[in-house]
């Protein structure tokens, strides 16, 4: 065991490390889109945990840690390895370290689609919601005074169930949608690539494929995208996954939708998020809709087994 001594100093070591000021390579940014998109997924996964234990404090502030992180990967792709000192010193201290730039850049992702008909999203957040996210993170940690009196984490919970299963659902909703970009550092860099080269979104999709995982993301996306309506959108779901099939093989593609139907199943039948668990219903739906009729019981329980 080291010594406390030896502890401090790898304490002292740690914390000295520099933080990035200038550029990086396109590989780099997308190694970086990658982390941030899974962490923030992560982070999502530990908000379902605190919030089946009624944490809901805690699983407020996480959730806007999640809104954060999803903000990074369109930031860094908005900036060029070619761009000059200045632009990459402002996008390292204004908005990449900056918590308010984020959460305005998540809560304005899919403004201009929406607002022209085309709309990617389900649940969106008023310029209101957007400018309280940080106050509501801070009261979900820390003690504060508020009005005249101070107020705990516990105590600001206890009117707390819509408000993290509405913000929630704003995360994960974005969460799933980036998925189809980011579901490893390739995918990311790719995705970059591409955006340099200005290539309109529909060019390359699907993009590569290389993994179950990969593929997993894709039918991820395109669930959560085709289930916006109500009924969702089988026909469109249906032909999406028969050309992605074609693609990948009947085999790969089986296990790919054998995961996405799994992880939405478990969705829809977690009661704490009430909002997404409804959401998830809608998804394994579409999910189900691609498995042979007379599978469909089978593969019903399967995934409701996890």
């Amino acid at each position: 065991m080291a010594s406390q001594s030896e502890r401090e100093q790898l304490i002292a070591t740690l914390a000295k490390r520099s933080r990035c000021k200038g550029s990086l390579e396109q590989e780099e940014i997308g190694r970086g889109a990658y982390l941030c998109w899974s962490n923030a997924v992560s982070l999502l996964a530990d908000v379902r945990l605190l919030a089946s234990d009624a944490r809901l404090a805690r699983a407020l502030s996480l959730t806007v840690l999640a809104l954060e992180e999803l903000a990074k990967p369109p930031l860094l792709f908005g900036v060029d390895p070619s761009d000059e000192a200045k632009r990459w010193t402002a996008f390292w201290k204004d908005k990449f370290s900056r918590h308010s730039p984020k959460q305005q850049a998540i809560g304005k992702y899919g403004e201009l689609l929406t607002s022209i008909g085309q709309g990617i999203y389900l649940f969106s957040m008023s310029p209101a919601t957007v400018e309280a996210l940080d106050a509501l993170k801070q009261w979900g940690f820390y003690v504060d005074c508020v009005q005249g009196e101070f107020q705990s984490p516990a105590q600001f919970a206890e009117s707390l169930s819509e408000v993290v299963d509405f913000i929630f659902a704003v995360g994960e909703e974005r969460a799933d949608s980036f998925a189809q970009f980011h579901a490893s550092p390739e995918q990311s860099t790719w995705v970059y690539e591409r955006r340099l080269k200005s290539t309109r979104f529909g060019e390359f999709w699907p993009p590569p494929i290389r993994s179950d995982a990969e593929l997993h993301a894709l039918l991820l996306s395109l669930a959560s995208k085709y289930s916006l309506s109500n009924p969702p959108n089988y026909m469109a779901f249906t032909d999406a996954c028969e050309q992605l099939s074609g693609i990948v093989g009947p085999a790969m593609f089986k296990r790919a939708l054998s995961i996405t139907g799994r992880v939405c199943s478990h969705r829809a039948q977690f009661h704490g998020l009430p909002t997404a668990a409804a959401r998830g219903l809608f998804m394994m739906k579409l999910c189900l809709v691609v498995v042979p009729e007379a599978e469909r019981r089978v593969v019903i329980e399967q995934w409701k087994g996890q």
